[in-house]
């Protein structure tokens, strides 16, 4: 995967071109003219081109590839990478098995004090402080 420049720069202008650049028309004695670039900078601005477009979009694609995107929630509940997208088909899955469930926070303490269990109910367990 492509490192990616994140220093680009803009163009500054010198003072004496009170904000507004300036062209040179040369005629060329056919009816067209040369148009050159007659600004006078402090900083000359970085490029920004179909070079740098490609390689954003190769990482883009790289990052995105489908083959490497989560479709089943059973394979997400596995994953212990980072930086692994999961996909539309396992978030659905997920929210399909949520529906209709209640939230419900509680320590593990309090979880195992309860005398019974609500199927419909999807208990959370938070860290108790102290």
């Amino acid at each position: 995967m492509a490192v990616l420049k994140t220093d680009f720069v803009d163009d500054v202008l010198s003072a004496e071109m009170d904000g507004k650049k300036r062209v040179r028309l040369t005629p060329l004695g056919d009816g067209t003219y040369i148009i050159e670039d007659a600004t006078e900078y402090e900083q000359v601005g970085s490029s920004y081109g179909q070079k740098e477009i490609n390689q954003l979009n190769q990482t883009v694609n790289e990052k995105l590839d489908a083959e490497k995107v989560i479709d089943s929630l059973e394979t997400a509940m596995t994953v212990t990478e980072t930086r692994i997208p999961i996909g539309c088909l396992a978030f659905a899955e997920l929210i399909n098995k949520l529906n209709g469930l209640t939230l419900y926070p509680c320590t593990e303490a309090e979880y195992e004090a309860m005398e019974s269990h609500d199927a419909n109910t999807l208990y959370i367990f938070i860290e108790q402080e102290g």
